[in-house]
């Protein structure tokens, strides 16, 4: 049986999903996560997103977010990479990053491993 992050003991269990307006990546992180983060730059479209108890959608950047230090297992971002402060936002990353973290980007032309 394969290893979900739902499995993993260790794992606090929190994600964060960048530029998550429209909720879908929320909405599956929320099966498996104990608390989801999911920031956009959008209000509006975060408005749209379906809620869900577990799930907390909030206006942020992707280079700068009010989460403490250490705070995600998991960091997703989907198909919007491309328009952030490179150097910013993996700052960002490292900064809310727990031990451990697993960084999952995904997009047109970013196949790499």
């Amino acid at each position: 049986m394969a290893s979900t992050p739902a499995s993993r003991s260790s794992w606090r269990l929190n994600s964060w999903n960048v530029k998550g307006a429209a909720g879908k990546v929320a909405a599956v992180l929320a099966q498996y996560f104990q608390e989801v983060e999911a920031t956009d730059l959008s209000a509006n479209q975060l408005a749209q997103a379906p809620p869900r108890p577990n799930v907390r959608y909030q206006v942020a950047t992707a280079e700068r977010t009010p989460f403490p230090d250490e705070r995600f297992d998991l960091i997703t971002v989907g198909q919007a990479v491309h328009w952030f402060d490179q150097e910013a936002y993996h700052a960002e990353v490292r900064r809310v990053a727990g031990p451990g973290t697993v960084l999952a980007e995904w997009g047109y032309g970013l196949a790499q491993t």
